[in-house]
């Protein structure tokens, strides 16, 4: 009797396992497996783990594939922010080319200057004063006489280059009759006008 009783704890012992990870239990649509395992090719396998940057991964893929341009668009750097082109005045706001509304009046850190000066449109980001580019800065009070931002307008007056960033913007786009006409008295981008479709704003996450 006692040497039957050995054989059969000597079985159970084969067949069972005393640690859950190592068990491999047979499961269909109507048998799940335990915590933490998942029914692969009828077997419960365990779950790898994802990445702790997945979710990071995904917000900036999101970031880059979904235009914030209630128009025409393309993004610039890999940060989220978006040049969107179109016109815009007081009665059709600047911001009404973002589809959340938000323009970029600083891009310090979001864009570097290389794709700052390399976007292929006029894009308007701050107000700025000066009587030429290397005069040029921020505007919060006084006459506005620029629009500062990225890229390049080659008329009616061609854009310049401002040797000192504001808020990381990089290209002064001079006032004109035509094209980008500056309110002076007005200190928003959203009180100015653009009758230029080629020529847009920054849009930000």
């Amino acid at each position: 009797m006692r040497r039957a009783c050995a054989v059969i704890v000597l079985l159970l012992g084969g067949c069972f396992s005393t640690d859950p990870g190592n068990r491999r239990f047979p499961c269909d649509e109507s048998h799940g497996c335990p915590p933490g395992q998942s029914c692969q090719n009828k077997v419960c396998q365990e779950d790898v783990p994802a990445p702790l940057d997945a979710g990071m991964d995904l917000a900036t893929s999101l970031d880059m594939t979904t235009s914030r341009c209630a128009g025409s668009g393309y993004p610039i750097g890999t940060k989220g922010v978006w040049a969107c082109l179109g016109t815009f005045s007081p009665a059709k706001p600047a911001s009404s080319l973002c589809t959340n509304g938000k323009l970029c009046t600083d891009i310090t850190g979001l864009v570097t200057k290389q794709e700052c000066d390399s976007a292929p449109n006029g894009l308007v980001g701050v107000l700025g004063q000066g009587a030429t580019s290397v005069d040029a800065k921020c505007a919060t009070t006084g006459p506005v006489s620029m629009l500062i931002g990225c890229g390049i307008r080659s008329g009616p007056l061609r854009s310049e280059p401002a040797p000192n960033p504001c808020r990381g913007h990089t290209q002064c786009h001079l006032c004109s009759s035509s094209g980008i006409v500056c309110n002076m008295t007005a200190f928003q981008v959203d009180a100015q006008t653009n009758t230029d479709a080629n020529t847009g704003v920054l849009c930000c996450p």
